[in-house]
Order: C-alpha cells, then structure tokens, then sequence
C-alpha cells in the first residue's frame, strides 16, 4: 500500500499562535544590553550512501567560527514586533532580530531529525543543501514574556503535559510509530523545558509522487532554559541520530548542539533518568502521519544567510 509521510507540528503551539488577536508582544529587556553566550557544541554530519556532507560551528557575517567562540549579544532597538541586537564574534557583527515568531520555529526543533533525514533521504542529494541543514549557532535569545494574547511558560507547560499525557493516535494503515515525551521546570526563576523523541519509521514514503523505502530509528533530545522574569535565554541544546537505510542505501545523521548564557550550565537531560513525572501517565505512541489537516510536506530547512 502506497503511503504518505507527513510530518506534523506541534499542535498545541501552533493553534496557540496563530489563534492569537494580535502579533504584538512585550519584551522585558532594555536597549543596550549586552549578553554574552558560549557556543559549546555546533556540528551536524550526514551519509547517505557514498555521499558524505557535514557543517561545524556557526557564520556571523558571512565568516564561519568554530565551536567554543563566545559571542556578544548588545541590544540595538525593541518595540512590540521584537527585539534588534548585534551579535559579534571576533572583530565580525551581524544585525539580527528576535520576534513573537520565534517560538514556531522552537516548535519545529522538537521534531527536527524527522522533516530533514526525511527531507534529505526522499529527495535527489544535494551537497549544498545538506550542509545547509546545518541549525549553525542555535540561539533564540529572547521570548515575549508580557503580551496580553499569550503567555509563552503556560503555553510550552500546556503543550509538554500533552505530549506526555496524550501524543498523537496512531492511524490505520501507518506503520511509522514513535514514543514523544516531554517535561518542564518553571519552579524556581527558571523555566527548562525537555522532549524526547525515539522509534522507528519503517514505511513506503510518497513525497510529491516519488516512492521511497524508509527504515530510519530516530534518537532525539531537545531542551531549552529561560529566565521567567524577562525572557532572556539560559541555554539551548539538542542532540541526536538517526540511522537506518533508505532504499537499502545506509543513512546516518548525527548533530550535537549547546549554547549557553556565560555563566549557565544547561542541566542534565531528565527524561528516563528519573522514574516519575509530576503528573499522571505514560509514554505515548504517535504516528507522525497523523492530523493531515495539520500536517506540512517533507522539506529541507536552509539555514538564513544575510
């Protein structure tokens, strides 16, 4: 049986947002302020094959520095849309911009090793593409943490009890299942929060008409601390691999990425390390095939150059 493989957002998130009144939000800092974060880990490789591609460390204006820089955060303007800041590595700064927008591409790094393995393996290879996948530096350095539409700790709270109370139901005729957690921390003036993503996919995937024998175990971890009071950014970090074979062909993808506020040391991941959660239920299976009404094709996320 043919079969199409989607792949979904996170629901919650997503109907949040976009149902909001309005895109304007209220950000807790001032101008001039400056952060400075470490960027510990950045590196991401890919095989597929014979093929081969890998990306390390990050690019600020257009000159790649390596894993272990420090950058240099200064805020330049805000207003209700977002926040304007220079980041500077070395004697390079590049103009960047934070937005109520941000938290939708927080969303997506929940699921990240599904819409690029599966954007990398059902498509032609293409070796600037696939180190373009490369997330770079990952730093989404400020959230809206006063907005009378949205509150950004209950909505990423509401949406870790239902990963881990409800996940996704499986659909008839969909053999791709993995098992989604999640948890979060706001009990202290920090709000961490932590997914868990691992399965396998093993289905005939059909993207725009082309046939393609998945077999691919997914491991996945992402976890990201902010401050409560002001929305600054504690640290990010997301790890994983997956491995398998596409058409018979072995695939391999690992990434390993950690920025951290100077400072702050991320915590340690939680999820199966302790043996309760702080409310009732168990791990869920879901089937990423689920809520086509929702869902978004397969497809490869360039990283933005400027």
């Amino acid at each position: 049986m043919k079969k199409a493989l989607r792949v979904i957002l996170p629901v919650l998130m997503i109907g949040i947002v976009f149902s909001s009144q309005t895109v304007n939000g209220d950000y807790l800092v001032t101008v001039g302020s400056i952060f400075n974060y470490d960027v510990i880990d950045s590196n991401m490789s890919v095989t597929f094959g014979v093929n081969t591609a890998s990306g390390t460390g990050f690019e600020i204006a257009n000159t790649t520095f390596a894993a272990g820089t420090t950058v240099e955060l200064n805020v330049t303007a805000l207003d209700s849309l977002g926040v304007d800041y220079n980041l500077t590595a070395g004697a390079f700064t590049e103009e960047k911009s934070s937005s109520v927008w941000d938290s939708l591409g927080m969303a997506l790094l929940t699921i990240f090793p599904l819409f690029v393995s599966l954007g990398i393996a059902t498509t032609e290879w293409d070796q600037n593409a696939t180190e373009d996948t490369h997330a770079g530096l990952l730093l989404v350095p400020f959230l809206d943490v006063d907005n009378s539409s949205w509150e950004p700790w209950s909505i990423w709270a509401d949406m870790a009890d239902s990963i881990h109370a409800n996940g996704t139901t499986a659909m008839e005729n969909i053999t791709t299942s993995l098992v989604w957690d999640a948890t979060y921390d706001n009990t202290s003036t920090d709000f961490i929060f932590e997914t868990h993503l691992s399965g396998e996919i093993a289905d005939l995937v059909n993207n725009s008409g082309s046939l393609t024998q998945v077999n691919l175990t997914i491991e996945h971890r992402y976890q990201f601390a902010y401050t409560i009071a002001t929305g600054v950014m504690l640290g990010m970090r997301m790890v994983g691999e997956v491995t398998g074979f596409v058409n018979g062909t072995i695939f391999e993808m690992n990434y390993n990425y950690l920025t951290e506020k100077a400072g702050y040391d991320m915590p340690i991941f939680e999820l199966y390390s302790l043996p309760t959660w702080p409310f009732p239920g168990f791990e869920y299976l879901i089937a990423i095939g689920a809520l086509a009404s929702l869902a978004i094709p397969i497809v490869l996320v360039k990283k933005r150059r400027k």
